[in-house]
């Protein structure tokens, strides 16, 4: 047993044994709670949460939403995480932002009624089980001016994996018709704003297209002496420049940004040849 302790193999036996007992212990853990989740409990603390918190409101559908919010800062990753209480019918849609605490369901506000008329973009992807059943309704939302201000995932499984996924609830039902409800109002919401979206994106277009062009000029500016500049601002200006696909040509804030680009390097290794030459 010793010999086999210190041989080579060992690692390698370690880390595969190690491997399969979380393997085992994550798929017994989720089907622990997609068994609890058949009980309801969760399912009818969160319809009754949102039933008190719309009175008078009859006929409505409950339906549990999240969304993880995940941002880059350098090295850095953030992950901000979002809860949802959702109440709809087949054109309207309420929506009551969530905290849980242990067993108890702590609104952080009111719930908003979200009617395709306050809307001015609404895109819905759906995923759909091999039946053609909605699995997961992603949805994001914009305002008449074109800012979003929700993005929001509807699955049918909803596990309580941490502090982070806090519930059991599963919800085919209410899946597939919170899918119905978005496909329509989509619908309704591209007809109602027609052109929006295309004028939305034109704008950011010049705005990101003015900021390339600054820096590509910087850049220009500076090829001769300081190539190495050249190549970062133009490289930056490349990621904000205008692409054909967006404009529909090849815009000069993308020309100037690559100019930029092609002359710092150009420089970069002129002056790299002559200061080995030297």
């Amino acid at each position: 047993m010793n010999e086999f302790l210190q041989s080579k193999y060992f690692p390698y036996v370690a880390f595969a044994l190690l491997v399969v007992g979380i393997f085992i212990y994550v798929t017994i853990r989720e089907k622990i709670n997609l068994k609890q989740a058949e009980n309801g409990e969760d399912k009818e603390r969160l319809r009754q949460a949102m039933l008190k918190a719309l009175p008078g409101e009859t006929g409505l559908r409950v339906a549990y939403g999240h969304w993880e919010d995940v941002q880059y800062r350098g090295r850095t990753r953030r992950t901000t995480y979002y809860c949802y209480g959702l109440a709809f019918d087949s054109s309207r849609l309420f929506l009551m932002p969530l905290r849980y605490e242990k067993d108890l369901i702590v609104p952080l506000q009111r719930p908003v009624l979200l009617a395709a008329e306050s809307l001015g973009i609404a895109k819905c992807s759906i995923l759909k089980d091999k039946n053609g059943n909605a699995r997961r309704v992603r949805t994001t939302l914009h305002d008449k001016n074109g800012e979003k201000f929700l993005d929001l995932d509807v699955d049918v499984e909803n596990t309580r994996d941490d502090r982070y996924h806090p519930v059991n609830i599963v919800q085919p039902e209410e899946c597939q018709q919170f899918c119905d409800l978005m496909e329509s109002m989509c619908s309704k919401v591209e007809r109602e704003n027609e052109g929006l979206e295309e004028r939305i994106n034109q704008e950011n277009a010049a705005k990101q297209g003015k900021t390339a062009i600054i820096l590509s000029v910087i850049g220009l500016a500076l090829c001769f002496v300081f190539p190495f500049v050249s190549i970062v601002l133009g490289g930056i200006g490349l990621f904000y420049a205008p692409k054909p696909k967006q404009v529909g040509r090849v815009a000069p804030p993308l020309i100037l940004s690559a100019l930029s680009l092609v002359l710092g390097l150009v420089f970069t290794g002129v002056t790299v040849y002559f200061s080995m030459t030297l």
